[in-house]
């Protein structure tokens, strides 16, 4: 669908949207927070973050920008000297998650509000119980009447820029635009564009008051249609939502660059909570609107399963073929299991969506904390603790115990530093105004952060997996069973990072059975590590009440912890990449990517409620020819069917990033796929731009 554009509004707000990038910006509200953390020293600490709130909100700078529909925008990034002063203590602010979007659309604040003045009205602060609900339910309202108030300030300027305003069109749309602003987000919206204006306003309110990473937008198609259907019936075009929807797009890619937010994942498609198809006109318009801007800004998941039309998996891969690296697919089927399985009821897990670069949750219903920074675990660490001691083992089985003894004390150092991560978390940084948008935490009366949610999770990643088997496969065969290489002999090789031991390297690297290639011996010891690893994690309680859960995916963490880690037993140089999430090692898979596909669907995908996730790169004209298409389009199937939880793409060539890296100035443009999420390939790191140099570019 070609959208059209009027006065070339899109392409105004493109040409601003991507000069951003390249602009310093100071951290405009610090002052404002510190001011407010000053006039409130003696209050309780979450009446004042809901004070410092509703200080940014109503003292901030507030502009809107030329031909602009959808309005607001962070002004800063960054947070104050009070809230960095405890970042730097070591405890990241609270983000990964989703707020209920369609609990503002359908009620707005105003009905929030009336919900906190009921319970409080239910409490005795005479009973000491009651004392910190009630203080929580005091600054739910602070920043509900903030969020509201922050909406209005931008009606009162819209009509100020109106009546100044010498084009007609224009004028008319600034007092539109000023009579969304002074209904939503404080009342339920009726139309598409009232709709759209008030879930930005949560999006941004969110990330103001928490500065986490990650905050995501959720199913957009699911809670957005019914406003999209209402629109069509009352005459509205659908090149008018189009233009709407493209104007939201644009304020989220800004909103990157204008707040530091993270990856902001956005949902399309998927089973609905009754179990039907909620694939629909809206998903295909987003996908038409992906295909159009190419910004790298919000990522796009895609969910399938059994009934899921071909016509939208076709959409999907003419988006991918256009070098936008996206959508990633997602399996409902294997994914509600897993979610089911970690304790979410099924109607729950159905309607899950992804924030961040590839973490599962339930919209408004779930702290999940899936990316927390220490659970970040590595096998590879594990493997090449236990294998430096190889000459203290009679067996193969030995040497594996003493690598799951180790891996079992790791989790437990793990879930005790994110307990007290967690504990000190919702004393410093409690969230009113995102807690008052997920489920429970008003009848409980606490914050999210303390276990106001309905689900409460923590997670790990489990790190280096094929570095992990590869190596005690190579152990295995060739030390322990076939007795070609000699215990000492390995250990000094390891020690001086194959110097003088290359032919001893070649044969840890080809004569040993590696991850990737559908080979049960490997396999199965990688079997073993992921069970290992989750039955560990499966014991774990976290602060707020909620369970551990595991997942298989890397970020891009595997380049941090491969540049600490020493030689590897697989053939791996020290400080060289671990393998990423769950695929093979670089240059490992021998096999082609079927293999690939039947090696990672033995994983215990639907006992990994925190994730599994397989990066894919391929060379671009496998989606050019009509033939190779249609096998590629088989290759995702096959994924799919073989019961593989997640998959992401990066269509790219070798030789066009290797000349990016050498003339960035012609490719300012070219987006890579770096983990679970996509950026600019000028814009990374020299390592993580060898990184995806160095990735297999598979062939069919």
């Amino acid at each position: 669908m070609e959208i059209e554009q009027k006065n070339g509004r899109i392409e105004k707000l493109l040409l601003r949207a991507r000069a951003l990038d390249r602009q310093p910006r100071p951290d405009l509200c610090a002052k404002l927070e510190e001011e407010s953390y000053a006039e409130t020293a003696r209050l309780s600490q979450v009446i004042r973050r809901a004070k410092a709130l509703e200080k940014i909100l109503m003292g901030m700078d507030i502009v809107i920008n030329d031909s602009e529909m959808i309005v607001g925008e962070q002004t800063s990034v960054g947070s104050s000297a009070h809230t960095e002063a405890h970042s730097q203590r070591g405890i990241p602010k609270t983000g990964y998650l989703i707020p209920d979007f369609a609990k503002v659309l359908k009620g707005g604040f105003e009905g929030i509000k009336s919900s906190v003045e009921a319970r409080l009205f239910s409490l005795d602060e005479a009973n000491p119980s009651d004392m910190p609900k009630s203080q929580f339910l005091q600054a739910v309202l602070i920043t509900c009447d903030a969020i509201i108030g922050y909406a209005r300030r931008y009606s009162v300027l819209a009509k100020e820029m109106a009546e100044i305003e010498t084009s007609e069109s224009h004028k008319q749309e600034l007092l539109e635009i000023s009579r969304i602003c002074a209904k939503v987000p404080a009342q339920s919206a009726d139309t598409f564009h009232e709709a759209l204006q008030s879930a930005w306003f949560v999006h941004l309110g969110i990330h103001m008051e928490g500065r986490g990473p990650g905050f995501s937008l959720g199913r957009f198609d699911q809670y957005m249609y019914p406003f999209y259907l209402s629109d069509i019936a009352s005459g509205i075009s659908k090149d008018e939502i189009a233009e709407l929807v493209k104007c939201f797009w644009i304020k989220i890619y800004e909103n990157d660059y204008l707040g530091n937010t993270g990856v902001q994942n956005l949902t399309l498609a998927g089973l609905t909570p009754q179990g039907t198809d909620g694939t629909n006109e809206l998903s295909y318009l987003c996908l038409d609107v992906v295909k159009e801007l190419k910004l790298i800004y919000p990522s796009v998941s895609a969910r399938f399963h059994k009934d899921t039309p071909q016509s939208f998996l076709d959409k999907c891969l003419e988006v991918l073929k256009t070098g936008m690296n996206m959508p990633q697919f997602w399996k409902d089927e294997v994914m509600i299991d897993a979610m089911v399985h970690a304790g979410y009821a099924l109607q729950d897990a159905s309607d899950y969506a992804l924030i961040g670069c590839h973490e599962p949750t339930v919209p408004g219903r779930t702290l999940g904390k899936p990316a927390a920074n220490p659970g970040y675990f590595s096998f590879a660490l594990m493997t090449q603790n236990a294998i430096s001691k190889i000459e203290d083992f009679q067996s193969f089985d030995e040497l594996f115990a003493d690598f799951s003894e180790q891996m079992a004390q790791n989790i437990r150092n793990v879930v005790i530093t994110q307990n007290h991560q967690d504990n000190l978390r919702w004393q410093l940084f409690p969230q009113p105004l995102l807690s008052s948008l997920m489920s429970d935490c008003i009848a409980k009366g606490m914050g999210l952060s303390e276990g106001g949610c309905r689900y409460n999770f923590s997670g790990f990643q489990g790190i280096g997996l094929a570095t992990a088997a590869d190596s005690l496969a190579a152990v295995k065969k060739l030390v322990f069973e076939k007795k070609s290489i000699e215990k000492r002999e390995l250990l000094s090789a390891l020690e001086n990072n194959f110097e003088g031991y290359e032919v001893l390297r070649q044969r840890l690297l080809n004569d040993a059975p590696k991850w990737g290639n559908d080979d049960d011996y490997v396999d199965e010891i990688a079997i073993a590590i992921v069970e290992a690893y989750r039955k560990e994690v499966d014991k774990y309680t976290n602060f707020r009440g909620g369970k551990f859960i595991p997942a298989l995916w890397s970020f891009y963490v595997n380049i941090d912890f491969g540049r600490r880690l020493g030689t590897s037993a697989d053939g791996r140089k020290a400080g060289e990449p671990v393998s990423h999430s769950i695929g093979p090692s670089t240059g490992a898979a021998s096999n082609g990517p079927t293999a690939i596909l039947k090696s990672c669907a033995k994983l215990p995908h639907r006992r990994l409620a925190n994730g599994t996730s397989l990066l894919w790169d391929f060379q671009p004209f496998l989606l050019r020819k009509e033939e190779t298409l249609e096998k590629f389009k088989s290759l995702v199937k096959s994924a799919m069917s073989l019961g593989l939880m997640q998959l992401h793409c990066n269509i790219i060539n070798t030789d066009k990033l290797e000349e990016a890296k050498l003339h960035p100035e012609l490719y300012r443009d070219l987006i890579v796929r770096v983990a679970g999420y996509r950026d600019y390939f000028v814009h990374l790191s020299e390592p993580l731009q060898n990184f995806v140099i160095e990735r297999t570019k598979h062939e069919i």
